[in-house]
């Protein structure tokens, strides 16, 4: 019995990746699938002071073609200023359980590399957390065949090769996988936040992994992402709006 997930980069994602990647035997990247400006494959939100919050991005650059993928985006170091991110990350987040870990997680990125492939940059962050969360196997998807197969026969063929007997979609591919067969099992993640304590009156959901982490500690991670995350059938999906 194999799980496989399949899904685009998100360098600091929303806790749901993790949830998704502990629910799976293998991850797969999807890297060279086409870039789209403005998305979160880069940047996501937590609080960058008491009550407010705002996005940590990592600049990059592209060859700004139309065809342009997710492999061909390289870091824009001079853009950001580690140094003073971390001063707001230390007033908002400082006496926090996980502060002091995700202080030395980030300084061991490579933000200030040149040519540095976004990619790469993910798969840091996935090598770093791996000492810490049991994730599963990561596969590239441009390390596989089938690059010139559509979106959807791609991710059949993916899974095919694979072995996967069950395929767990994100929850908002529902009508997308409904109209295709792919030839395993799909199932659908649910994952919906716990409120926990953050620099804050009142609760936000969706942030960063990086607030769930600094606030409630990664000793806590995986136990918290597992307790966020359902597994639904196709029939169980159906049900929810």
């Amino acid at each position: 019995m194999t799980t496989v997930s399949i899904m685009g980069p998100s360098i600091f994602s929303w806790a749901g990746l993790y949830g998704m990647m502990l629910s799976s035997d293998i991850f797969v990247l999807y890297d060279d699938q086409p870039y789209t400006r403005n998305d979160r494959s880069n940047r996501n939100t937590l609080f960058t002071t008491r009550d407010k919050t705002g996005y940590i991005t990592i600049p990059y650059r592209h060859n700004g073609s139309y065809n342009t993928s997710y492999d061909q985006l390289f870091l824009l170091p001079s853009k950001f200023n580690l140094t003073k991110f971390m001063r707001g990350y230390s007033m908002t987040y400082s006496g926090f359980p996980g502060y002091q870990f995700i202080t030395n997680f980030l300084s061991k990125l490579p933000f200030d590399q040149h040519q540095y492939p976004l990619i790469d940059f993910q798969i840091d962050i996935f090598r770093l957390l791996s000492d810490f969360i049991p994730l599963p196997e990561i596969v590239l998807s441009s390390t596989l065949p089938y690059q010139q197969l559509s979106s959807n026969s791609r991710v059949s063929a993916i899974l095919n090769h694979l072995n996967a007997t069950t395929y767990l979609s994100a929850f908002t591919s529902y009508n997308y996988n409904s109209c295709y067969n792919h030839g395993c099992t799909v199932m659908y993640q649910y994952f919906t936040y716990s409120p926990y304590l953050q620099p804050s009156k009142l609760f936000v959901k969706n942030l960063s992994f990086l607030d769930v982490i600094s606030c409630i500690g990664i000793e806590a991670f995986s136990d918290y992402c597992h307790s966020c995350n359902s597994i639904l059938s196709c029939s169980e999906r159906s049900t929810i709006t």
